[in-house]
């Protein structure tokens, strides 16, 4: 069998699915088969009237595709050195795999948080400690506000905010800026690309001792 007259499509470029049947009907017996239909993923969805033809039998048919967002992202993982308030390039692929276009943003961020969280450490083992933990937990307080005055990773990608159309990767070039503040150290955030989290690992050193740590 196959399918006639159908408006299904993919980008506008008609797609005809293929159809095929499983279960036996021996003769002069009336049985139900299977009909399984196959398409294009990228399909566009909603419901499409078409014809199925079986031999010389003509069947109308609708054939409802529902919407599907599938966004991915590579890497998912990003190792990033730079200095309190340098801005560094990387890039990102993205490739649309579902059926509808997804609006990737121009600009998001995410928050940097500690990779060595020392402050938390020694304020959970001091607990017992009234003295020694008043001493310390004034001193991670105190670190902490500091971390929490300009800590946002921020990302810029070199094009506008756009629709990705299925189907079609594309190479994104981002620029992720460290803020000015930010205290040498090992931090990670997670950023948000349009749904997907992507983790990124900063080493951020005082300029002029870049890579002189492991």
């Amino acid at each position: 069998g196959e399918v006639e007259e159908t408006k299904l499509s993919v980008m506008g470029r008609p797609c005809v699915p293929k159809a095929r049947f499983k279960g036996r009907v021996p003769p002069g017996q009336t049985r139900a088969i299977r009909v399984y239909l196959e398409h294009d993923p990228g399909a566009e969805p909603g419901a499409h009237p078409g014809t199925l033809r079986i031999e010389d039998q003509l069947i109308p048919l609708v054939i409802v595709i529902p919407a599907s967002r599938r966004l991915r992202v590579e890497p998912r993982r990003l190792d990033l050195e730079c200095y309190p308030g340098e801005q560094v390039e990387s890039f990102f692929l993205v490739e649309n795999h579902g059926n509808v276009s997804i609006r990737i943003p121009s600009r998001f961020g995410g928050l940097l948080e500690p990779t060595n969280r020392l402050c938390g450490i020694v304020r959970d083992g001091l607990q017992n400690v009234s003295d020694a933990r008043s001493a310390l937990d004034g001193l991670a307080t105190a670190a902490a506000k500091s971390l929490s005055d300009d800590r946002t990773l921020l990302v810029s990608l070199d094009t506008k905010s756009h629709e990705l159309v299925p189907q079609e990767p594309e190479l994104l070039k981002a620029t992720f800026a460290a803020p000015k503040a930010l205290p040498s150290g090992r931090y990670e955030a997670v950023v948000d690309v349009a749904g997907i989290e992507v983790l990124v690992k900063v080493f951020c050193t005082a300029q002029g001792h870049l890579g002189s740590q492991p």
